[in-house]
């Protein structure tokens, strides 16, 4: 109060936050700026987290509209939603200024990846993608999953595995998921997945 927070004038650009946002897993960068407050955690700063996430994600736009990404944009449109546990996220729609009516397998390769990172040439990648983008377990291995209806996983996993990205007869590509040895681990590293 009385500090000039209510217009955020004295603390840089102004965020207003969902109401159910209660703070998120520690990044390094703001586990570096809660280091000079000792005692705080990220439940207490959302100012901090959604200033990197911020950062972050202005890095990204950047690469994707100087075609870095993607290759040559036309146009994008991008809305940030907070999830019920409070972390920012985003939903982006590019548009690509090549013809993408009729997708080939090698253009969608070019684009997207449902395999794992080999963790010897790329160790970051395939943390992320452990910690961020592997969906489950579900199924036989944990039947109250959220994800589970009627006894079956209502996002279809596991996918079959594929030896190349294929587009299905209504035109919904088939990733690519070849049998590469590569896995994760879940459930107290018993479960491969």
């Amino acid at each position: 109060m009385g500090e000039g927070n209510s217009t955020g004038k004295n603390v840089g650009v102004q965020f207003i936050l969902h109401g159910s946002f209660t703070g998120g897993p520690r990044r390094q960068e703001i586990a570096d700026a809660l280091a000079a407050e000792p005692g705080q955690t990220t439940a207490d700063r959302p100012d901090i987290t959604t200033r990197v996430f911020s950062m972050k994600y202005e890095e990204f736009l950047d690469g994707v509209k100087d075609g870095t990404f993607f290759g040559a944009v036309q146009a994008y449109l991008y809305v940030v939603e907070f999830q019920k546990r409070g972390l920012p996220h985003t939903h982006t729609l590019v548009w690509l200024k090549a013809d993408t009516k009729d997708p080939s397998p090698s253009f969608i390769d070019g684009l997207i990846s449902a395999e794992l990172p080999d963790p010897l040439v790329d160790p970051l990648g395939y943390a992320l993608v452990d910690e961020f983008m592997v969906h489950g377990p579900c199924g036989v291995y944990n039947t109250k999953c959220a994800c589970m209806k009627n006894n079956c996983c209502s996002k279809r996993f596991p996918k079959p595995l594929s030896e190349d990205t294929m587009v299905d007869h209504v035109g919904y590509p088939v990733y690519r998921r070849r049998d590469t040895g590569l896995y994760v681990l879940r459930q107290k590293d018993s479960l491969r997945l």
